[in-house]
């Protein structure tokens, strides 16, 4: 039996939010005895999927063949229509049957559109040919036909199950003993909750921050296991708000148990391109919308507090730092160290299963020395480990067993709790940094230097090349292990000597027991060097950017509003270049990054305006505080001498380098076209082209036949009607607004005097006489 899923298609079938209304009442009124909101939730949710799978049994059969009808319908109307024409009654009811005939498209459109899961797509944009293909293009990628064990392939789907299952059972259903603690003192007072923060963490819900919420939760997500989907919550809000709020501060108070919501299903997605063995999928769990909305809430207030209390060097999942802010400070590192001819050793470690490997004990070590209270620490326990989990595997969902171990990917809370986890890992290596077990890098612009920088699980050390700091680093490696839980694959991790021989690099790499690298390598997906990347090296990367072009092209990451001297990058270019006289410094020296930033400084001026004040570096003349242009007059180049004057070249092509500039800095070329007016005047936009026909039907022999664009819109597949239809009444044009609209809209270029040739003689610089 198929599972329930609540379909987005279904709210645009006329009657059917009036009807989900109808009966959400009707089984709230026949709860008449007070009960748990659980149990309330969980009777409410069983009448309504009933209900729902009643409706629906029959309605994608039943919609195929009133579609078929109406399209004949319209098919006989039209032959009719070309014969002996239409009356106003038969026009009527031929628009009517227009009508219906869209309302099925825009169904099936948003039918395939869910399956398709793009969230970049147009909401106007109804191609439901490209949304199948792209549905079954995912579910061709996720199926799972073989897997390589150690016993060799396997490709019985039996089989496949039953070792996935005990694959993940062994993972998060065995806990393993915490050998070691952290000390009492582990973290600073300012790297510590407060008491005032506490106070702030264990107060009541309201109904404002649960609107937020859900607002916050992406609407196109895969539904758990209970159907109900968050687009089901979005429309249907103001008759569930009251049970979710009860739910929500009952669990707050301690009088709801949400275990009995907390179950998950995993679902398996391929990291790589022809995955083969288990370990290359990347379990996602699709958890209860409900019991999601629960720990989403905790995840809102933790995120402020996490802001402060996990350490800068941790750039992922907190507002307000980026990806990119590790990547430019490895970036500017690696520049300082190899321009210098310096030794330093680059790490880049692999976790296997981090998330599925984290010990609970330790997760409630950090809260407890992190300065968490007891009652907040409790509640945080009970959204991590009284879930049970199950294995979707081609569309079969395994038995539920009860998760020992891990946070789960896809709880909204997850992603915080890891940093809390790996900042015992930042905290582990500060320590050893301040005690001098190890030297980091760049000590002479970094006081004290960098030693690390951490990405959720993707992390790189940074040490000097010493006996002692190999072995050290060594040791506290293996110690955060026994910590945590996590472990470390050291084969598959990877290990830089720089500004050391062949034979040094060999070394390093067989006493850390990893894999020996070079440059260029890929940390967060970008490839870093210490010089200027090629073609061939950024061509893996220009190709997996291709395909998410509309997300990340239109994506600006801004600087945040708050101090920002605490960020690593930032405070190498300052040690390293004149950041307070950049518009006239020069990129001499610099590394990539640096020249890149002076490329755009002419576009940046250009779009910038600067304020005086008392202790401003504003330049009065040159800069612009006035208005759109500076006060100085057009800087010129100094008077040539005639026979110095070099032959022109021919433009170069561009480089790799300035070709990923070029793409990048078109992000922003919008803002200044639309917020900037040119000197030049507007040029006369060209008259909009006829509209064409999204759809023709005609009577012809045989089935009817449907030809559309591929990317028409729901509301443009209107079927063409005949020659000697009557348009749909409306107002007739006034000719005079109409002449007058089309002005405006098309207005004659205005023609340009040319100036006086001695005036613009006048203005050019006269060559000197040769001497």
């Amino acid at each position: 039996m198929a599972r329930f899923a609540f379909e987005n298609s279904w709210l645009v079938v006329p009657g059917f939010v009036e009807k989900v209304k109808l009966w959400w009442a009707e089984l709230l009124a026949s709860n008449t005895n007070p009960r748990d909101p659980i149990d309330v939730w969980h009777g409410q949710a069983s009448g309504l999927r009933q209900a729902l799978k009643g409706w629906s049994a029959n309605l994608g059969k039943d919609r195929r063949v009133i579609k078929a009808e109406v399209l004949a319908h319209i098919q006989s109307l039209d032959r009719i229509a070309d014969e002996q024409g239409l009356d106003e009654g038969g026009w009527a009811l031929r628009y009517h049957l227009e009508d219906q005939l869209i309302q099925f498209f825009s169904e099936e459109e948003e039918y395939w559109r869910q399956r398709g899961k793009l969230r970049w797509t147009l909401q106007g944009d109804a191609n439901t040919k490209y949304f199948h293909a792209v549905a079954n293009g995912r579910r061709r990628r996720c199926h799972i036909s073989s897997l390589r064990t150690e016993d060799g392939e396997i490709t019985d789907q039996q089989a496949i199950t039953q070792h996935v299952y005990d694959f993940y059972r062994a993972l998060m259903g065995a806990e393993e003993p915490k050998m070691l603690c952290l000390q009492q003192d582990f973290w600073a007072a300012g790297a510590r909750v407060t008491d005032q923060e506490n106070e702030a963490l264990l107060r009541s819900f309201s109904m404002e921050e649960l609107e937020e919420v859900l607002k916050d939760t992406k609407t196109d997500t895969a539904p758990g296991p209970d159907g109900f989907s968050v687009s089901f919550f979005k429309h249907f809000w103001p008759g569930l708000r009251g049970l979710v709020l009860q739910i929500v501060n009952g669990f707050a108070l301690g009088t709801v148990d949400v275990a009995r919501l907390n179950f998950g299903v995993l679902s398996l997605i391929p990291k790589v391109v022809g995955a083969d063995s288990i370990k290359q999928y990347r379990p996602i769990a699709l958890i209860k919308v409900i019991f999601k909305l629960v720990a989403k809430a905790y995840a809102t207030r933790l995120s402020p507090v996490a802001h402060r209390i996990v350490s800068q060097t941790q750039t992922a999942f907190i507002k307000g730092r980026f990806i990119h802010d590790g990547a430019l400070a490895l970036h500017e590192i690696l520049h300082e160290i190899t321009s210098k001819n310096m030794q330093a050793i680059v790490l880049k470690l692999d976790f296997e299963k981090a998330y599925d490997r984290v010990n609970w004990d330790f997760l409630k070590e950090v809260l407890l020395r992190k300065g968490f209270s007891g009652a907040y620490m409790h509640r945080i326990l009970q959204l991590v480990s009284g879930g049970q989990t199950a294995i979707s595997i081609n569309g079969e969902i395994g038995p539920f067993f009860r998760n020992k171990r891990g946070v789960r990917q896809g709880d909204p809370i997850s992603p915080l709790l890891f940093d809390l986890v790996a900042d015992a890992l930042d905290g582990m290596l500060t320590r050893a940094k301040e005690a001098g077990h190890f030297a980091g890098v760049v000590p002479h612009l970094i006081e004290g230097g960098v030693s690390h920088l951490q990405y959720a699980d993707d992390t790189i050390i940074l040490i000097q090349n010493t006996q002692l700091g190999i072995t050290n680093l060594k040791f506290l490696l293996i110690c955060f292990e026994l910590l945590s839980g996590m472990k470390i694959n050291f084969h598959k991790s990877e290990v830089l000597v720089l500004g050391a021989p062949p034979a040094e690099q060999a070394r390093v790499a067989n006493l850390l027991n990893c894999t020996q690298g070079t440059l260029p390598f890929k940390y967060l997906g970008f490839p870093l060097c210490d010089r200027r990347v090629t073609m061939a090296e950024m061509e893996p990367l220009v190709n997996a950017c291709l395909s998410n072009l509309p997300i990340y092209s239109m994506g600006l990451f801004l600087l945040s509003d708050e101090d920002d001297s605490k960020l690593l990058w930032l405070q190498l270019l300052k040690a390293k270049y004149p950041v307070d006289q950049f518009f006239s410094s020069t990129a001499v020296g610099g590394s990539p990054f640096w020249h890149s930033l002076h490329k755009l400084k002419a576009v940046f001026k250009q779009g910038a305006r600067f304020f005086p004040g008392s202790n401003s570096d504003v330049r009065f003349w040159t800069d612009h505080w006035t208005g759109e242009e500076a006060l100085s007059w057009p800087e010129y180049p100094p008077d040539p001498i005639p026979h110095a004057i070099p032959p022109l070249r021919p433009a170069s092509p561009l480089s790799s380098h300035d070709r990923l500039l070029l793409i990048t800095s078109t992000c922003a070329a919008p803002y200044y076209a639309t917020s900037h007016s040119l000197a030049s005047p507007p040029r006369p936009r060209a008259p909009p082209r006829p509209r064409a026909a999204s759809m023709t039907l005609r009577a012809v022999d045989g089935p009817a036949r449907r030809a559309r664009p591929r990317a028409a819109s729901a509301a443009s597949r209107r079927p063409r009607a005949s020659s000697t239809a009557p348009r749909r009444p409306r107002q007739p044009p006034d000719t005079a607004s109409c002449a007058a609209t089309a002005s405006r809209r098309h207005p004659r270029p205005r023609a340009h005097r040319p100036q006086p040739r001695a005036a613009v003689d006048d203005l050019q610089p006269r060559p000197r006489a040769p001497p």
